[in-house]
């Protein structure tokens, strides 16, 4: 029996990126799929590059918001209604190389014991160069309590995780949105990452186009309050190991500290000026 895949997207104004995007999931070598898009309130040509998309292929759903609401509560609606036996994440700036699709399922598939499967990624500025960037293969689970080893356009999970309520983008995390998942279904799900390069990351946004450089410090408040979640959580629920300490503490000292005073600097900058 084949099995189905849904994939979700979420796009606000990318009417320069997202037939593209759309183009490159139509494009997988898997096609017993469905497409939700989540219009989040554009004002720009994107509504309508989707209505053409969503008139000539009964795969493709697309649902817009009134009023721009954030990926988070975007994505919780896209999932409301998941019946697939996969779900894969797909960001509307990047492009989905054609196989990726088939060789998660068959990953997933093969390997019963995990839940949540990545990849590593091409990235755009360097794909003339083969450039790549690695994911992480090893200690998964431990190693999100120092750094985000889960590259959010490159994930495929089991619709299970959603039939069971695990999945939920809180938006109270409006910065680290998909940091938020990973390590709360860190605590019961189990992760790996392929190797292959599966998607290609639009790296070259310009700084105004990131969520995260618009509040650096409060993004770097919701990645240290995250990981101390995950270790209270790990501690409590059995899966507590010594050497989550020296990941948690080593995150703490190596990174939010310099972060916070690379931040404090450049208030004290502008303020000079």
């Amino acid at each position: 029996m084949t099995p189905t895949l849904l994939v979700v997207m979420c796009a606000y104004n990318e009417e320069s990126h997202i037939r593209a995007s759309i183009d490159s999931v139509i494009r997988n070598t898997f096609e017993n799929f469905k497409l939700i898009v989540i219009d989040d309130g554009s004002t720009d040509l994107t509504p309508q590059i989707l209505n053409e998309f969503y008139k000539n292929d009964s795969r493709i759903t697309v649902i817009r918001n009134t009023e721009n609401v954030g990926i988070a509560m975007s994505t919780n609606i896209a999932l409301r209604n998941c019946n697939t036996d996969f779900v894969a994440i797909m960001d509307a700036d990047d492009v989905s190389l054609p196989e990726r699709f088939e060789v998660q399922i068959n990953y997933l598939r093969s390997h019963p014991e995990i839940d949540v499967v990545g990849s590593s990624m091409f990235t755009m500025s360097g794909i003339e160069n083969n450039e790549v960037r690695a994911a992480r293969h090893h200690d998964l689970r431990n190693s999100l309590l120092k750094e985000n080893i889960v590259f959010n356009p490159t994930v495929m999970f089991r619709g299970g995780i959603v039939e069971k309520g695990l999945f939920y983008c809180n938006p109270r995390f409006r910065y680290t949105h998909d940091y938020q998942i990973w390590t709360r279904l860190a605590v019961t799900c189990k992760f790996a990452n392929i190797e292959q390069p599966l998607v290609i990351y639009r790296d070259n946004k310009s700084a105004g186009d990131s969520n995260s450089s618009s509040n650096p410090f409060r993004r770097e408040v919701e990645v240290v309050a995250l990981r101390t979640l995950l270790l209270l959580r790990l501690i409590t629920s059995g899966n507590f190991e010594i050497v989550q300490i020296r990941y948690y503490f080593a995150s703490l000292v190596k990174g939010s500290t310099p972060a916070f005073l690379g931040i404090f600097k450049q208030w004290l900058r502008r303020i000079k000026l």
